[in-house]
């Protein structure tokens, strides 16, 4: 098995500079440290009292938390703490995308700290090379006028990788056990008019600390267990 390269998923943003996606930075921690994974602690709310110009006073609602890298052996590695503003059904995939990017800069997996050999594998793309700025950049890549006329076709690579496909399946056992048991699930009947996905990922935030998209095969695999007993 080929090792993994995350070159391949860098990606241009519209203001022109370069990026490495989170679910990307995640594949290749798992790649370097096996067995290590990033898991949501604890999430709670707080209300803050917040006044206005006029000395009128609204509450606003905040979720602060922790998320953790743990190694092979249950050990926690680092722990960063979080919080966002509660203004979106999906605030808690927002709170594990901040912390988890900060967690693995700490460590090191981050674009700039991608190794030479890993940039010698794509030197067939030097468009991408060039773009990122950094110390990995250690010597030119030779010009290959040969070549250019594949460089769009090449860019294909940093594509994202097809939907999970698990996931409709999984989505389906979800609705259906809300349909006959929203209690159970966890859904009272204010929280019915929310998007079904932000239902859904909140329901795996409580099986497994995290959203569906960062889950393991493993937890995936115990989400549908849990619902399969509700049906």
């Amino acid at each position: 098995m080929s090792k993994f390269n995350p070159v391949r998923y860098i990606r241009k943003r519209p203001d022109g500079s370069t990026e490495l996606p989170l679910f990307a930075r995640l594949l290749w921690l798992s790649s370097e440290r096996p067995g290590w994974r990033v898991t949501s602690e604890k999430i709670s709310v707080i209300g803050l009292d917040v006044p206005d110009a006029e000395g009128h006073v609204s509450v606003r609602y905040v979720a602060v938390g922790h998320v953790a890298v743990i190694d092979e052996q249950g050990r926690k590695v680092v722990s960063v703490p979080s919080s966002v503003e509660i203004d979106s059904p999906d605030f808690a995939d927002v709170l594990f995308r901040d912390a988890a990017s900060l967690a693995l800069d700490n460590l090191g997996f981050h674009i700039q700290n991608i190794p030479e050999e890993y940039w010698q594998e794509m030197d067939n793309i030097p468009s991408v090379r060039e773009a990122v700025s950094g110390p990995q950049k250690q010597a030119p890549v030779p010009k290959q006028p040969e070549k250019q006329e594949e460089l769009t076709v090449q860019e294909e690579v940093f594509e994202e990788p097809h939907k999970d496909k698990y996931l409709e399946e999984t989505l389906k056992l979800f609705t259906e056990a809300l349909e006959k048991n929203p209690l159970a699930i966890g859904v009272s009947p204010r929280d019915r008019g929310e998007d079904s996905m932000a239902l859904f990922n909140k329901y795996c935030y409580r099986i497994c600390g995290i959203p569906w998209s960062m889950a393991s095969d493993d937890e995936k695999k115990k989400v549908r267990e849990c619902l399969e007993t509700l049906l």
